[in-house]
């Protein structure tokens, strides 16, 4: 599935392990998917497997044309992928929002693409041309168990989801209810985190490095 990488895709974030399954990203920019599968929250191609454990790597329902550079399956059961428009899809569970739709909707099937929240001036369409109301200018994605996260062209992040263990608290700064809608990392004064140059995600935490490559520091939220 996974061969050597060109420059087309600019390919950085190629295979990811969750909770219960895995992904790999292949140098098509397509996305393949396997392990757990109730609700076919692997977003699998169909006809796919029935099963809920998949142990063959199947393909991921992508729509027509589009193509992906990154994906990361968290640490979770949510699937999040970042297109080559820029623009940031999510899939699988969506209990708290973490694949960005209405948590009406506790399983999203197929990949979606994660509308822009509270980032309004990174609201691009479907081929990543402004304006839009998607989640675009991304550069970097990443998940926790129940949050997805995103890391923007311009040094600032944003996050969705739920807040894990302490989805009822106000951890801060976390969300503190849970919202399929991204938002904001800010510091403790709620002041907008900038110059953020990475990203991760562990069980119920998210870690940034804030500054430029000479001078960073690492945060743990």
């Amino acid at each position: 599935i996974i061969t050597s990488v060109g420059n087309v895709f600019s390919q950085s974030m190629l295979i990811s392990g969750g909770n219960d399954h895995g992904v790999a990203l292949c140098n098509k920019g397509q996305i393949f998917a396997w392990g757990y599968n109730a609700g076919n929250r692997l977003g699998l191609k169909p006809p796919y497997d029935a099963q809920e454990i998949v142990t063959t790597p199947q393909l991921v329902n992508i729509p027509v044309g589009l193509t992906f550079s990154q994906v990361t399956a968290g640490s979770g059961s949510t699937n999040i992928a970042l297109a080559c428009t820029g623009i940031v899809y999510a899939w699988g569970e969506n209990v708290v929002g973490t694949a960005g739709q209405p948590t009406t909707q506790t399983i999203v099937s197929t990949p979606m693409p994660v509308e822009c929240g509270e980032a309004t001036d990174q609201g691009f369409d479907l081929d990543g041309v402004s304006p839009g109301k998607y989640l675009g200018g991304v550069k970097m994605v990443g998940g926790t168990t129940s949050a997805g996260m995103a890391l923007l062209d311009d040094g600032r992040a944003v996050i969705w989801g739920g807040n894990g263990r302490y989805q009822s608290g106000p951890t801060w700064p976390l969300l503190k209810t849970e919202s399929p809608s991204p938002v904001y990392v800010r510091d403790k004064n709620n002041k907008i985190l900038e110059n953020i140059i990475h990203i991760s995600g562990g069980d119920n935490n998210m870690l940034l490095i804030v500054g430029d490559s000479k001078d960073a520091s690492v945060g743990v939220v």
